[in-house]
């Protein structure tokens, strides 16, 4: 129902109150206007109250605002309980009688019977599909496009062992290359192929690409040493004209201040235990 090249058939049967059919829900969430639905009335001959048969009327001639359909609808009398129907031509006796008693004599040929129904959603299908010829090569087009392009990505086809081995062997030696460039920090990119960048296009300009490999441990290491000697104690023991080591001033205590009250307390503390 969601492809917009096909057609909806919404049945909804005679034997219940069409209201809150399912199928019409699922047409206005899939088919808002109703331009590639074509509603069927099945069973009429089971509508037993007067008012309902009055509302089926009124949907099949496509007077029912709220269930319009712009390809309209159409009634279908089917073989009810014990009913046997071998042949078209039976079925077409039995619907031409049906729909020749009122009320449904009140609608024309082309709203009932099979006969009529067979023909009609294959007309409308063709003259759907081709207004949306153009769409449909786009989307194949479209979709060949990436299929290429996959394939490209996948290389040259090898047609021998030979050739085979000699690929793999090509891709080993290139792995190694880049390898030993990453690791001894040289970054050449092999045969012309970008793989280790010469500059970084992110939001942070300080950070090192990832295919620099020996460049990241070095930051790595430069930032822990960084911040275990900022972050790495809970007191910070410095000398007014030090500032190697950045902490806020509650933080900061001469060593003879701090050798004078905290450590002699202690000191003491502990000689008296």
């Amino acid at each position: 129902m969601q492809n917009p090249l096909t057609l909806i058939l919404a049945v909804v049967g005679g034997n219940s109150d069409y209201v809150q059919a399912n199928i019409l829900q699922k047409v206005r969430e899939f088919d808002p206007t109703g331009i590639r639905t074509i509603g069927v009335v099945t069973n009429p001959d089971q509508i037993n109250a007067q008012d309902l048969a009055t509302k089926f009327l009124k949907l099949v001639r496509n007077k029912d605002e709220k269930n319009c359909m712009p390809l309209g609808w159409h009634g279908l009398r089917n073989p009810g309980p014990g009913e046997v129907w071998d042949t078209p031509e039976v079925r077409e006796i039995k619907e031409n009688k049906f729909f020749a008693a009122a009320p449904w004599n009140q609608l024309g040929k082309e709203q009932t019977r099979a006969a009529s129904l067979t023909l009609r959603p294959s007309t409308l299908l063709t003259g759907h599909i081709e207004k949306h010829v153009p769409a449909i090569r786009d989307a194949v087009q479209k979709s060949l496009d990436e299929r290429e392009a996959e394939l490209k990505m996948l290389g040259d086809g090898t047609d021998s062992d030979e050739e085979l081995q000699y690929n793999i062997s090509d891709l080993f030696s290139q792995s190694s290359t880049v390898t030993s460039s990453t690791s001894n920090g040289t970054y050449n990119n092999p045969r012309g192929d970008v793989v280790f960048f010469t500059e970084d296009d992110s939001e942070d300009d300080l950070r090192v690409p990832a295919e620099n490999l020996r460049a990241v441990f070095n930051k790595a290491n430069e930032e822990f040493s960084s911040n275990l000697l900022t972050n790495g104690h809970s007191r910070s023991l410095a000398s007014d004209s030090c500032d190697f080591i950045k902490v806020s001033e509650d933080m900061r205590r001469k060593k003879q201040e701090y050798a004078g009250g905290r450590v002699v307390k202690e000191i003491r503390d502990n000689v008296s235990k």
